[in-house]
């Protein structure tokens, strides 16, 4: 079972929540850092541009909600989807690869690049922009002063290693790993009692 927990105010028995129409931007990630884990993100495994969240237990639901009433809520699902969890961090923000990641960038691009003025920086710079489609990754990564460094970089993005798909079987409750999914035919909440 996968849990969400809501804002009181916002639980309405019986609603479908559907995918969200655009890419979701990370507000606790870096955009450089997402952009490279789309970048690397096998395709059989859900994007988190396109997820909504979940917990493995009520208790992680509730403490991680930001919501000022919060309801623990099961998921109802309506149709396919894809569900990974991962078996190390209970919220991305939390993962290695946010520091990581942009430390190996600077020390790929120099001590000086951040001060060079923005004419100078190149396509590399380009790596900041915020819902980066993979093809796009790698067209930057091809060009200036990556293109040496493209299998180092992607040896280095340890999150997908350290997620599992989940099929139709439970998640494992005794984790407190981040849940994540996809899901076409939408997904519906019931309050927990």
């Amino acid at each position: 079972m996968l849990y969400r927990a809501i804002d009181r105010s916002d639980y309405k028995a019986g609603k479908v929540y559907y995918p969200y129409p655009t890419k979701r931007l990370p507000s606790n990630v870096p955009y450089v850092v997402d952009n490279l884990w789309e970048w690397a993100k096998p395709s059989e495994y859900p994007s988190r541009r396109h997820a909504a969240y979940a917990s493995p237990c009520p208790k992680q639901a509730s403490e991680s909600s930001v919501a000022n009433d919060p309801v623990v809520c099961t998921l109802e699902w309506h149709g396919e989807r894809k569900v990974a969890q991962h078996r190390v961090v209970a919220d991305a923000k939390e993962h290695r690869d946010v520091r990581q990641l942009p430390k190996l960038l600077f020390n790929i691009l120099g001590r000086e690049w951040p001060s060079l003025a923005l004419e100078d920086k190149g396509t590399e710079g380009l790596l900041w922009v915020p819902g980066l489609d993979a093809p796009e990754v790698q067209q930057i990564l091809e060009s200036g002063l990556f293109q040496n460094h493209i299998e180092e970089l992607k040896a280095a993005i340890n999150f997908w290693d350290e997620a599992e798909l989940i099929s139709r079987s439970e998640p494992d409750s005794n984790s407190s790993g981040e849940l994540f999914f996809e899901y076409n035919g939408g997904y519906s909440l019931n309050i927990l009692t």
